[in-house]
C-alpha cells in the first residue's frame, strides 16, 4: 500500500507574477514548484493567511488546480500576527489535521505549540512543508 504524498503550501510559494508589456498588466500563474508537485503526484492543499481569495482574479491559477475544499483561510475573528498568534495556530492546527496528522505526538506541551511548531511536526510526519 502506498502511503498518499501530501503537500501544504502558502500562497506566496504556489504563484508567481507575469508582467506583461502590450499593455502594461501583471498576471499570475501556478510556480514552477506547485506544478512539479503536482507532476510528482501529491494532493496539495493551500494554507494562507489571508481572509479572501479571488477565484476570478489573481488567486484564479490556483483554484483551476487544485479543489477549492483543499484550501485553508484563518478564521477573521483571531489575529495572524507573530508565531504565538490565536489565528496562525488555529490556521496551521485545523490545516495539519485534516490531512492525518497527529499532534499529540509532539515532545512540548500542545497547548502551547507556535504554527511553526505545528508545521515541523507535520514535516516530521511526512507532509511536504513549503
Amino acid at each position: 500500500m502506498t502511503q498518499k504524498k501530501i503537500a501544504l503550501l502558502d500562497t506566496s510559494v504556489t504563484r508567481k507574477k507575469k508582467i506583461l508589456t502590450e499593455p502594461v498588466t501583471v498576471e499570475t500563474e501556478a510556480s514552477p514548484r506547485l506544478l512539479e508537485l503536482l507532476d510528482q503526484g501529491y494532493e496539495v492543499y493551500i494554507v494562507t493567511t489571508r481572509t479572501k481569495l479571488f477565484k476570478d482574479g489573481h488567486d484564479k491559477c490556483l483554484f483551476d488546480l487544485i479543489p477549492e475544499e483543499n484550501f485553508f483561510t484563518p478564521d477573521p475573528e483571531l489575529g495572524c500576527g507573530g508565531p504565538d498568534s490565536p489565528g496562525l495556530v488555529d490556521l496551521w492546527k485545523r490545516a495539519v489535521t485534516h490531512v492525518g496528522v497527529k499532534l499529540d505526538d509532539c515532545e512540548d506541551d500542545c497547548e502551547n505549540l507556535t504554527w511553526m511548531c505545528i508545521r515541523h511536526l507535520a514535516s516530521k510526519q511526512g507532509v511536504t512543508i513549503t
